[in-house]
């Protein structure tokens, strides 16, 4: 059982029927942390010199590797892994592992019931299925990265590494409803997950929107399209920015604000909501101010969390997210499952 499941979740128990085995580049890791958060036995594999031969090191996650050469008794030891094992989850450009005899029609041979997921940036087959790509140029394909930023700035890509994160859901997601497959027919299957793919879809309401709309959506930045116009999302506060989706005049989000503002500066907002005035009011508060008054009102405003902010975060603490190893404070779950029994 991975170290990294939350305690006393019963996610700790829902997959606790699979073996993983974790061959994946960093930018998929997060498909094997998925599979662990609910209980997988995952063996990680670490795969950093796979190409040159040198050497391939095994260990659960959250243990200690045990380091063992490759090619001889490390691939010897890699195929009885493979034997015994449901899923496989790889994240190599097609045609690598073929290279190696370690392509998915090999291995399962050795293992009919196998699940493989492969997450790549374009997927197994068409013109860019062999083209190297991380979360840049997958964005930039995706189209991702051409929503955001501000209207007379240039392209600005989202933090981390989104689409393979999505990516990397998928890739689980596919391997269960594999898996349910393979309950009734006893034979495993190749789950192609493309992160280009997966960044096309996020961009669904921009691409219907150019198909079906009146104008081709653009960078806006603070704001967001939705299908309905645009809806300003950041603003200043006076220790920092909130998030708080504008709400157009009239609507019972809009009468909401103005009344919070009437209340606390006696003015009428002229004309109703408007932008300019909503602004000045939410940037005269700090962030705990803003929120704490917003949640009296059920107005939606949060403060926008630093990465400090985050990590002291109480409610991520009072649920247990983290945990810590090698004396540091990780994410310790991604997937939480109760079932109202005392946690």
């Amino acid at each position: 059982m991975s170290e990294n499941t939350a305690k006393g979740s019963v996610a700790s128990q829902m997959l606790s029927h699979l073996r993983v085995v974790d061959i994946t580049t960093p930018l998929a890791y997060d498909c094997g942390r998925f599979f662990a958060s609910m209980g997988a036995e995952v063996i990680r594999v670490d795969t950093s010199a796979v190409q040159d031969d040198a050497q391939w090191s095994f260990g659960n996650i959250g243990k200690s590797s045990i380091v063992i050469d490759y090619p001889g008794a490390g691939r010897d030891t890699f195929l009885a892994l493979i034997a015994k094992c449901d899923v496989l989850i790889e994240s190599f450009l097609p045609g690598t592992l073929a290279q190696a005899g370690l392509d998915y029609e090999s291995l399962a041979k050795i293992n009919p019931r196998l699940i493989q997921v492969s997450i790549t940036p374009f997927g197994q087959n068409g013109p860019y299925a062999n083209f190297k790509g991380r979360e840049l140029v997958v964005a930039a394909l995706a189209g991702t990265i051409s929503q955001m930023g501000e209207a007379d700035g240039e392209p600005v890509r989202e933090p981390g590494n989104a689409n393979f994160f999505h990516a990397c859901g998928a890739g689980i997601a596919g391997a269960l409803l594999a898996e349910r497959m393979r309950n009734k027919t006893g034979k495993g299957q190749l789950v192609d997950i493309s992160a280009q793919e997966m960044g096309a879809g996020r961009g669904t309401v921009a691409v219907i929107k150019h198909q079906f709309g009146d104008e081709v959506p653009h960078r806006n930045g603070q704001s967001i399209n939705m299908g309905g116009g645009y809806n300003r999302l950041l603003w200043p506060l006076a220790d920092g920015e909130a998030f708080y989706m504008e709400a157009r005049p009239g609507t019972p989000g809009a009468d909401d604000m103005d009344k919070w503002i009437k209340e606390v500066t006696g003015k009428a907002v002229t004309p109703s909501h408007d932008m300019a005035t909503v602004e000045q009011f939410l940037a005269s508060m700090t962030a705990e101010q803003a929120v704490e008054e917003a949640r009296k009102r059920r107005i939606r405003v949060m403060s926008v969390s630093s990465p400090e902010a985050v990590a002291a975060d109480v409610q991520l603490k009072a649920r247990g997210f983290y945990t810590e190893q090698q004396g540091e404070q990780v994410p310790g779950y991604f997937i939480k499952v109760t079932t109202g029994e005392s946690q």
